[in-house]
């Protein structure tokens, strides 16, 4: 069995244990929301999987689908789940690992088809241990496509698929492809891959973002930084669904953030927005970007400080009504555990929770490190995970989008 486990950050080792250090001390005039917003849906126990990092997908009858990207098994690595309407009862829908050419680590989540199939990445397995790609029909599970089977062919992808206005699936591959710094596909009907972008030497590489088909048809995503060609701190690109108008819509600074690893959303405006992990007023704390889709008019609508206000974001935003987004970040906050805020499209920011891996109200303890995009269901609710915290590892949390 493969065990290769996730490598999804590409950082010198100094520099990663800076972000991760303790975030500064709290800071009072951070603006926070007042408490009694944030409900525990669920937490996770090892039989569930353990560990969970995509963004859930919200059923229309009120279930939840996600995935949990490792067990605490020797068996298993990762689970697909559904937590049915209503309910704290979680339903494992697959173990991943069950067969020598079945996925492992499932970091992404998954999506749904025009009709109402399910379809996933996994980062590991396969006959070629470098990834899947899997479909749920009904109550059936089968793996679609193995990476790595043909020459050139991506490798490890650790983002969701996106539904093409077309109908046809296209992802990234972290790795993989004629120069092994990536890929851009599509999944053809016969669940054969064709590669409409290999990233090659000097130009962006290591796609670690989901793509965007925009209003425009074109498709935009990120990628993530790459030391060993000198100052690649990230980029914006776009594509056309067939691969052609290849092009570079921003490549990330300090000043203006960098290492992306969430990918961009179309704002109400037609405007790109996103965050970045890193880069920004304060080095390791990354910011929150807008840009026209043609690249002009990048601006850094506010650059995260630490402490109470959070830091390091590799969370998608969403835009619940005009001008008004929610995110997430993995650090910061009133225990260093992360938050979930609103921003505004002045730049505005209000922490609306503080994560803190605390019992709350004599409940569950809270989840910690915030993990995927939260998903708007309704008119003012959000859902979401957290990867670790909780009775054991991972939480599905929800909140009130005020």
């Amino acid at each position: 069995m493969d065990t290769r486990s996730p490598r999804l950050h590409f950082l010198p080792g100094a520099l990663v244990a800076a972000v991760l250090a303790c975030t500064a001390a709290p800071d009072p005039a951070a603006a926070q929301a007042p408490e009694g917003t944030y409900h525990q849906i669920h937490s996770f126990v090892p039989p569930e999987g353990v560990k969970p990092r995509g963004t859930p997908l919200v059923l229309p009858d009120g279930g939840i689908v996600g995935t949990a990207s490792e067990s605490d098994s020797p068996d298993h690595v990762g689970t697909l789940y559904l937590l049915k309407p209503g309910s704290h009862s979680l339903k494992v829908l697959h173990a991943f690992g069950d067969g020598s050419n079945d996925g492992l680590y499932p970091v992404a989540g998954v999506i749904a088809d025009r009709q109402g199939d399910l379809w996933g990445t996994t980062y590991g397995g396969g006959e070629y241990g470098r990834g899947t790609i899997f479909r749920i029909s009904g109550k059936h599970y089968a793996v679609v496509h193995m990476f790595g089977q043909d020459p050139g062919d991506g490798s490890y992808p650790a983002t969701a698929l996106t539904l093409g206005d077309d109908g046809l699936l296209y992802g990234t591959t972290l790795e993989g492809g004629s120069s092994d710094r990536g890929t851009v596909f599509r999944l053809n009907a016969d669940g054969s891959a064709t590669t409409l972008w290999n990233f090659a030497p000097g130009g962006p590489r290591n796609p670690n973002g989901r793509l965007l088909q925009a209003s425009d048809g074109l498709l935009y995503g990120t990628t993530t930084v790459n030391f060993d060609d000198g100052e690649d701190l990230g980029t914006i690109y776009a594509l056309a669904p067939d691969g052609s108008q290849q092009r570079i819509v921003h490549r990330f600074s300090e000043a203006d953030g960098w290492d992306s690893l969430s990918g961009v959303i179309e704002g109400s405006d037609g405007r790109l927005y996103g965050t970045t992990w890193l880069g920004g007023a304060n080095e390791t704390g990354g910011v929150v970007y807008r840009v026209d889709r043609d690249g002009s008019d990048y601006v850094v609508l506010h650059s995260f400080q630490g402490g109470s206000e959070g830091k390091v974001s590799r969370s998608e935003l969403v835009e619940t009504r005009p001008g008004v987004f929610f995110g997430m970040t993995e650090l910061g906050g009133k225990a260093g555990r992360g938050t979930v805020f609103r921003m505004l499209a002045s730049g505005e920011l209000t922490v609306i929770h503080s994560f803190t891996g605390q019992p709350r109200h004599g409940g569950a303890p809270d989840g910690i490190e915030p993990a995927g995009a939260l998903v708007p269901v309704g008119d003012d609710m959000l859902i979401g995970v957290t990867e670790f915290g909780g009775v054991y590892q991972g939480t599905i949390f929800k909140l009130r989008a005020r």
